[in-house]
């Protein structure tokens, strides 16, 4: 399953997130191929949009990339922050699917959920990646530490072509 959730998400998405209860953003983004090696494909996310706040005046632009990696051993999608210098850096989450069974049609039964937790110092970000449709997909982080209490959820629509 998880290779199919993987190449679902190559292509270009919109996306609309809410941070806590004061900020607002909304951007494209895009997950492309990057060098395919014998033991694990890659897709680089990167997105662009803007931010913005109740308390400010103008929106300011945004920008955030990550390496998306199928890692078919573990049977995960692997998430790894990208360093400034563009190469893959630490493991931030690692995701397996539920295999949820096919309908008598062979369609799959959506959704399709996974967990994850990252501790970054003292803050912990619990994700959640939640496949609505092959068009739809929904993550969540409820991030919590000693100066850090919020949800943020990104909901990603698939820019048809």
């Amino acid at each position: 399953m998880e290779n199919k959730l993987f190449r679902l998400l190559k292509g270009q998405w919109r996306w609309d997130r809410v941070i806590g209860n004061q900020w607002t953003a909304y951007g494209q983004c895009t997950w492309s191929e990057v060098n395919k090696d014998k033991d694990m494909e890659r897709f680089l996310y990167h997105e662009t949009g803007k931010l913005a706040s109740s308390k400010m005046k103008q929106e300011l632009d945004v920008q955030k990339e990550y390496y998306y990696c199928l890692n078919s051993a573990k049977k995960a999608i692997e998430v790894y922050f990208c360093n400034p210098d563009m190469t893959m850096g630490n493991l931030f989450i690692q995701l397996s699917f539920n295999s949820q069974s096919t309908s008598s049609n062979s369609e799959p039964n959506w959704p399709f959920c996974s967990s994850s937790t990252h501790q970054c110092k003292l803050d912990q970000y619990d994700a959640k990646f939640t496949y609505d449709s092959e068009n739809k997909l929904t993550i969540s982080y409820t991030v919590k530490g000693p100066h850090k209490d919020y949800l943020s959820v990104t909901t990603y629509d698939r820019i048809m072509k």
